[in-house]
């Protein structure tokens, strides 16, 4: 379970990250990016095609990773950037991601 009140901000990366990478290399993604899940920042990866979906951040006792995989390229609309920038979100847009929904996420990331 997520502790909410541990949550200082919640971010999605907007560039492609290789989804072979597991706790260690995706805090390694976080970092370039900015943020830190050590510190409080949830971080949302989306994989290459559009069918994954990683979930970092740590809670009180440990690194937790959410994985889920769609059954169908669900966040087709998911428009990678080619730096690496990461977006700042909300948990109902978190939600709407694990859901499939990813056409609130346009090309411009500051829209």
């Amino acid at each position: 379970m997520i502790a909410l009140q541990m949550v200082r901000r919640v971010c999605v990366c907007r560039f492609k990250v290789d989804f072979r990478k597991a706790h260690n290399g995706l805090m390694g993604c976080a970092l370039a990016a900015g943020l830190n899940p050590q510190d409080g920042d949830l971080v949302v990866f989306i994989g290459r095609r559009r069918d994954k979906l990683k979930i970092l951040f740590r809670d009180h006792n440990g690194l937790l990773m959410v994985y889920k995989l769609f059954d169908h390229a669900s966040l087709k609309g998911f428009k990678f950037l080619e730096t690496s920038h990461a977006q700042q979100i909300t948990f109902g847009e978190v939600a709407m991601l694990i859901e499939g929904e990813a056409r609130l996420f346009p090309i411009d990331p500051s829209t």
